[in-house]
């Protein structure tokens, strides 16, 4: 991998970036497909950047439409992709709705907590009362025998045609925004309406997370396609960032999750 596709990238990816490497080369080398786990638009942004510059295919697809965390499917010029081919199972999380509430930490928590890892599973969405969730395809079984209360509400987790997917009813407001850095701390502040410093602490504290994994250098350089969740704020995706202008300033686009 040249400079040029390098710089697109930070220290901390240099064990994905390996990992998406090797399978390209096998896909390259043996003419066959492959299939990732779920990957966060992050990564997703990542393996297509090594795959465009490779001249590889890849498709990706999270049952939902949009999905935020997504499979991949490198595969060679022969194949032809589709939804068959990702092995993901929509599971809908059937319970007395009219009596109780779910919240998706809930039912995150409670699935991770089960022995499920996260990286074989995708979205968990709801329209207001019933939720879904994508899956790994080989996790339906065992998610049907094992899984049978969510904080205390009794459930049942039923496998479901994709046809039948509700509409994610989860809101996202759109905010432009210009920030003087890149630096995380500046960016929290900027997007939730905040001194610099308190951004600082809370990263500091280890209230924040980028791309999943948690943080404590508010120093640290926000990239396109980055996720940034703060506790008790909510979660960003940092969608575009403009060249820096004549005041050395950046215009960033976040898509920011109503809470």
């Amino acid at each position: 991998m040249n400079d040029q596709v390098f710089q697109h990238f930070r220290q901390e990816e240099q064990d994905i970036i390996q990992e998406f490497q090797i399978y390209l080369r096998e896909v390259e080398d043996y003419y066959t497909s492959i299939l990732t786990s779920f990957l966060n638009p992050r990564e997703q942004y990542i393996l297509q950047t090594l795959a465009n510059h490779q001249h590889q295919q890849v498709y990706f697809d999270g049952g939902f439409e949009p999905s935020e965390r997504q499979r991949a499917l490198i595969y060679p010029d022969y194949e032809e992709p589709s939804f068959d081919k990702m092995e993901l199972q929509l599971m809908e999380i059937q319970y007395a709705y009219k009596f109780n509430r779910l919240e998706h930490r809930q039912i995150l928590g409670t699935l991770v907590g089960n022995g499920i890892k996260r990286e074989y599973l995708g979205d968990i969405v709801t329209d207001g009362e019933r939720w879904q969730c994508i899956v790994a395809a080989h996790l339906a079984d065992y998610m049907q025998l094992q899984i049978n209360k969510i904080a205390q509400v009794p459930v049942k987790l039923i496998p479901v045609s994709i046809n039948k997917r509700i509409e994610n009813k989860r809101e996202f407001q759109v905010k432009q925004l210009v920030t003087s850095s890149l630096r995380l701390d500046n960016v929290i502040a900027n997007v939730y309406n905040i001194s610099r410093q308190e951004a600082k602490q809370l990263v500091i504290n280890e209230r924040c997370q980028v791309n999943y994994t948690l943080v404590s250098r508010p120093e640290q350089l926000i990239h396109l396609n980055d996720i940034i969740s703060v506790r008790s704020y909510g979660r960003c995706f940092i969608q575009e960032i403009g060249n820096l202008t004549k005041k050395n300033r950046y215009p960033i686009k976040v898509g920011l999750v109503q809470k």
